[in-house]
């Protein structure tokens, strides 16, 4: 982008936090690229339906990304739990939804090629997303299929095309991570509910679905979206440290 993107700035924390309060969210940010460049053995980690999973995919690099984010939320859902790592197996839900079999927490997972975003809540469903800002992708193309009126009017409103390419992504981050949150994916068409907001404001607001909408910058060329229970109150935001990979 040739320009800041108008999307809220959050402050990314260092220190892993003691513990999970009830009504929190933690949203943890790691460079995969960062991590791919260490000598971790990523498979050592994994379950075995995940290094299944992992080997299905055509292309290395692509391997390497999805062992390296679920190593990662391994190594979180350890830190909460007070463990090196969680090394169970994933339950799955109606729609495909991972989650845990004997604990509370809740966890999802997103991904682009230089960033993962993993967000862990106590007492919550939780979905979040990031997205790379590609001012070359054809996003109104896209968003004629699945994005309804009112949404496709904060497009065609902005003030300009890279105010257009900042709104379609923050709408897409925004409708993604509710759908994780919601559990049911595309099995909920994304015409269904909309998300409104001005680009500047961190808070959106959806129709139709009772999520609350948070949407913030990850790095300044990636934009980042989650959607949990109207009763979460905070959200922290917080680095990957290269220690807490460490059994």
């Amino acid at each position: 982008m040739n320009r800041d993107l108008q999307t809220p700035c959050v402050t990314w924390l260092c220190t892993p936090p003691a513990d999970l309060p009830t009504h929190t969210i933690d949203i943890w940010r790691t460079s995969l690229e960062g991590l791919a460049n260490t000598d971790i053995d990523w498979r050592a980690y994994l379950s075995a339906s995940e290094t299944a999973r992992a080997e299905r995919f055509k292309f290395k690099a692509d391997q390497q990304r999805y062992r390296i984010c679920h190593t990662v939320l391994r190594h979180l859902l350890g830190h909460y739990l007070g463990q090196p790592r969680y090394a169970s197996e994933f339950q799955v839900g109606e729609f495909g939804k991972p989650m845990l079999s004997t604990n509370q927490l809740h966890f999802n997972l997103s991904h682009t090629k230089q960033w993962c975003l993993i967000a862990i809540a106590a007492d919550a469903p939780v979905g979040v997303d990031v997205e790379t800002v590609d001012p070359d992708f054809d996003g109104r193309r896209l968003a004629a299929h699945y994005f309804n009126p009112d949404e496709l009017a904060q497009i065609d409103t902005a003030h300009d095309e890279i105010q257009a390419c900042e709104t379609f992504f923050s709408l897409w981050t925004c409708k993604e991570a509710l759908l994780k949150a919601d559990g049911r994916g595309l099995h909920l068409p994304l015409t269904s509910f909309s998300v409104t907001a001005p680009l500047q404001s961190s808070i959106a607001r959806t129709n139709q679905l009772p999520y609350k909408l948070q949407r913030f910058q990850v790095v300044p060329d990636h934009l980042g979206a989650v959607a949990t229970s109207v009763t979460t109150q905070h959200t922290r935001f917080f680095d990957v440290p290269t220690a807490l990979l460490a059994d």
